[in-house]
């Protein structure tokens, strides 16, 4: 896989409605990570109505890193 980056927001985005907090993860094979970081930040930011955006920046990863983000990615 080649070098990456995802977004998990709308690419879309008027300026005025830009996230208040973005998250920049740079990752290389670190898949068994993700998931509890996604759900733990996903759910802190909800839970204080905070609007975010998290930016994954894929370095080439062997593991199954880039399929557990566009899972993330969909929901």
């Amino acid at each position: 896989m080649s070098s990456s980056a995802a977004a998990l927001t709308s690419p879309a985005i008027a300026p005025a409605a830009r996230p208040l907090v973005t998250i920049a993860l740079p990752t290389y094979n670190r898949a068994q990570y993700l998931d509890r970081f996604f759900s733990h930040h996903i759910d802190a930011f909800t839970a204080r109505g905070i609007d975010f955006e998290i930016l994954v920046s894929d370095n080439c990863s062997t593991d199954n890193t880039a399929e557990i983000v566009a899972r993330w990615a969909k929901d």
